[in-house]
């Protein structure tokens, strides 16, 4: 699996320059809070695949299910049984 070390950019940013390369479609983002919302964004517009933490509060996990069509896991295992289908 390929990846990359954040370095203190701007999330949003860092996955749109990886779009024009397609591996947007191959990249999965693991978020907790509302910050995190603007990422959901840019996956949903390239094919990826945004994940809420299941350490998120519910209105979070909500929010991102509805309006993001991000993956809720209930836990751990549920989290590595969607990932190894992706």
């Amino acid at each position: 699996v390929d990846g990359f070390a954040y370095n203190g950019t701007d999330k949003p940013a860092v996955l749109r320059e990886e779009g024009p390369h397609n591996k947007l479609r191959e990249t999965a983002y693991i978020g907790d809070s509302p910050d995190d919302l603007p990422c959901f964004e840019v996956l949903r517009g390239g094919g990826g695949y945004p994940i809420v933490s299941f350490f998120a509060s519910p209105e979070f996990k909500q929010k991102a299910a509805r309006e993001y069509g991000a993956f809720v896991p209930e836990n751990a295992q549920e989290l590595s049984l969607y990932l190894a289908r992706v």
